[in-house]
This record gives C-alpha cells, structure tokens and sequence, in this order.
C-alpha cells in the first residue's frame, strides 16, 4: 500500500493517495479552526489527532503509512556557498541552538527544524492511529507535484511567498521566503479603495492585474504590493547565478489573472501558472493538493530530491514477548550445558575403558602474525581544472548515466574503481559516483 501525504497548516489539512499508476485514489480537505494550529507550532494536540482521523476518513485513504509536511513559518534553510564546515557556519545563520534541531544537509543547503516542533507534529500523527516515515518541507514537496525543473518557483500561500529555484536535475538549489501573501493583497485592497475585505477578494481573484477593469486601480495597488516580492526574485536570481529558464507560479494567489504576464514584463522570463500532475482530476481543487501530492509521491519518485526532518529511530525488536527471548535463551544455554556434561563425566570417563574406541577431539591452535599485516594502500585522486570549475558526478560510468552531484577543481577524493574514462570516487557524506578521468590527477598516499 503507498504511503499518502499529508499536508498541515495552521487553517487546514489535506490528504491525498495516489494508486501504482499515479491517479488519485483517494483525497479530502478538512478545514481547522483557530486555537488547534498557530504559527505552525501546536495548541491544542488531541483536536489536532481528532482533526487528521477525521480527513484520512474522509478521503477514504488506505493504509497507515504517512510522509507530512512541517510548517514553513518554523523551518530554516540556509544556502551556503561554501560547504566546507556547513555546520560551523550555520551556529552563525541559524538563531537556535542547532543541539534542538533536526537537520539535513544536502550539497550546499542546510535545512533545520526545532526538534519540539517536529515531535509534536509526529505525535499527533501517532495519536492518530498513524505512521510517520518523513517529514518534508513544502517546496520540495511542492516541486515534485509540479516535476520543476530548471526553473524558480514563486509560492504565494496566504501569509508567506517562497521563492525557490530548482536545477535541471530537480535538486533545490536556494530557497527564500517573506511574510507576504494573499491575505495581505486582499488587506491593502480593502485599504485603499475602500471597500470590504469579501469584496477585495472578489477583485483580487476576478480582476486581479487586468489594467482594463476598474479604471486599472485594482492593478496600481496590486503592484506596489507585488514589488518587494520581484525584488526578492531578482536577487535569489542573481545569487543563483546561472540561468533561469521557467518561473512557475504557485498557490493560491497565483491565479490572479495577469499575474504570468506581470512577472514576464517584469523579468522577461517565461512565467506559467502551475499546472499539477493530477490538474484534471481535481480541476479548480488542484491547487489546494499540490503539497499533498508531492508528498505522496516521495517513496515511488525514486530520483527526485528528498529531505527528511525526522530522527532516526533504532528498529523494534521483532520479538514481541520479551519473556519469550529471554526463555529461548535460557534453553539454549540449558541444551549446550547438557552436551558438555556429557562430554565431560561420561564420555571421557568411558574413553579410557579398554576396547572403547572413543576419540576425544584435540585443540586446534589457530596461528595468527600480526605483525606481517599489510595495510591497504589508498589512492586519492584531485580534481583539475575545468572550463567550469567544477566537475559533474554521475551514477555510473559514462555520460548517459543520470548526473547526482558535482565537485570542485582542487578537491580531492579517494578512488573506488577505474573503468576506462571514468573514475569512481568516494564523496564523504554523499553518495559515491563517477567523473571523468580527463580531468583528475592521481596520486598513492
């Protein structure tokens, strides 16, 4: 059975399951009221339980087996460009001790959440009746529903945007965020024309960045409040700097009308509004799925990139019954105590009778040289220079393998395996992979 997702926030939770041929098998939206969730952090843990039986019922999902998301507001996620000593450099970004966080570090990101936070959120899954096997942060998530890559993707939510970018391996590269969304657009519209905050949502949402409707007052106010937002884009795009082929635009104020034609006049880059996998199942509802999807898409999405925010925990012992190991035991040592008794006072005994054949087994002396032990002989290898400074790493050895990494001219590595071109190196703390063997130079230490 596959694991669904399960998307929380401070106002709603959705859960959605997909079948082996990736269609919607099952999905349902409960909405939470105030006092359960705020800010991300937990109030109220039983309402909270009750709430996620409640939706999973619903949906009518299969199976125990849960990846969830944790709450954007409480997550940090620092890019660093130079990943040498991330953790050093994180007690520097990171304002909390990173002794009360779970992280992971994944190339030259570091991504972290408070340990209370992810607790609580895991034990709410399990007062629930489930199991949790990951907890992901939204834009990743997020990316895998929409297959992004090569590209930034602008998540306007209804307190916060995210601004991520993505590479063509769909592997997250930098991700930003700023407390402004939907709700503030609304606000400032009821501000400044006046009018009520249903009928600024109604203008927000049909009119949106239409300069033709309303004399083109709803577009001058949505732009001074889209500004900071481009801003935050420009500056993630040069801080990338490579090139950004795609901007996708997600969440709920994404379908602002115009608002694709707004940020390409603006960037002069091709802007789309998200069209997830499962858009013609869910229609109109697609856009509130589209965390829930990614999620559920995690454990069959082999070669997308992955972040888990749980600990580790030791496995169960498959025993059940202590009582019943600890008494196995016990017989055991009880049948070779026996056999030794045997041996001891009746077979040896008997050995020295005249005409009893027995053979008492002699010792045998293992002889071992330790100093004749030779140790292993490691060949390292250096990165040379490229026309890129940097080298890319692959699963296997040759260029139509998938490309997993990249390395640095003057790093150095210890070599695996040689097969013709290509080198297989040993990436401490990653997965090991293979570069060409044009540009490294080997030296024996």
């Amino acid at each position: 059975m596959l694991a669904f997702g399960l998307d929380i926030s401070d106002r709603s939770i959705e859960v959605l399951q997909f079948n082996k041929r990736k269609k919607v098998k099952a999905f349902a939206r409960v909405l939470l009221e105030k006092g359960i969730i705020e800010e991300g952090v937990i109030v109220d843990k039983e309402k909270l339980a009750l709430k996620i039986r409640q939706t999973v019922k619903k949906a009518k999902a299969k199976g125990k087996k849960v990846v969830f998301s944790l709450p954007e507001s409480q997550t940090f996620v620092h890019f660093f460009k130079d990943r040498q000593g991330i953790l050093e450099q994180a007690k520097k970004v990171i304002p909390i001790d990173l002794n009360e966080v779970y992280f992971n570090i994944k190339g030259n990101l570091y991504i972290a959440c408070p340990k209370k936070i992810v607790n609580s959120y895991e034990e709410a899954l399990k007062k629930a009746g489930l199991e949790p096997l990951a907890a992901e942060i939204e834009p990743v998530s997020l990316a895998r529903s929409l297959q992004a890559e090569d590209c930034l993707i602008v998540d306007i939510g209804a307190k916060i945007t995210t601004i991520s970018i993505f590479d063509k391996n769909e592997n997250l590269r930098l991700i930003v965020s700023l407390k402004r969304g939907g709700n503030h657009f609304t606000g400032a519209l009821a501000k400044k024309l006046s009018i009520s905050l249903k009928e600024a949502k109604e203008f927000k949402e049909k009119i949106g960045l239409d300069q033709n409707k309303k004399n083109g007052r709803v577009l001058l106010v949505l732009q001074k409040e889209l500004q900071p937002i481009l801003k935050e884009v420009k500056k993630a795009i040069d801080f990338y700097g490579q090139e950004v082929k795609c901007i996708i635009l997600a969440g709920g104020s994404a379908r602002m009308p115009k608002l694709a034609d707004y940020f390409f006049s603006n960037l002069n880059i091709n802007a789309v509004v998200a069209e997830p996998l499962m858009a013609k199942q869910l229609k109109d509802k697609s856009v509130l799925f589209n965390v829930a999807a990614g999620l559920a898409l995690r454990e069959s999405n082999l070669k997308s990139f992955k972040i888990n925010l749980l600990p580790k925990r030791e496995k169960k012992s498959n025993f059940k019954k202590p009582l019943f190991y600890i008494s196995f035991l016990f017989f055991i040592l009880g049948i070779i105590s026996l056999i030794w008794a045997l041996y001891k006072f009746i077979l040896i005994p008997f050995s020295h009778i005249p005409g009893f054949n027995f053979i008492v087994p002699k010792k045998i002396e293992r002889q071992t040289n330790i100093n004749q032990e030779e140790q292993e002989e490691i060949t390292i290898v250096t990165i040379g220079d490229t026309p890129t400074g940097w080298l890319r790493v692959r699963e296997g050895p040759g260029l139509e393998f998938a490309a997993i990494d990249k390395v640095f001219s003057g790093e150095s590595f210890p070599l695996l395996e040689q097969q013709g071109n290509w080198c297989k190196i040993k990436i401490k703390g990653r997965i090991d992979g293979w570069v060409s063997a044009k540009y490294i130079i080997i030296n024996n230490n």
